[in-house]
């Protein structure tokens, strides 16, 4: 998982794209 507030910032594309945290 990831932190949900990184889903707040429009800067962090990856968040889906990658998933770092993932």
């Amino acid at each position: 998982g990831f932190p949900v507030w990184l889903r707040d910032i429009p800067g962090i594309k990856f968040r889906t794209d990658n998933g770092p945290f993932k």
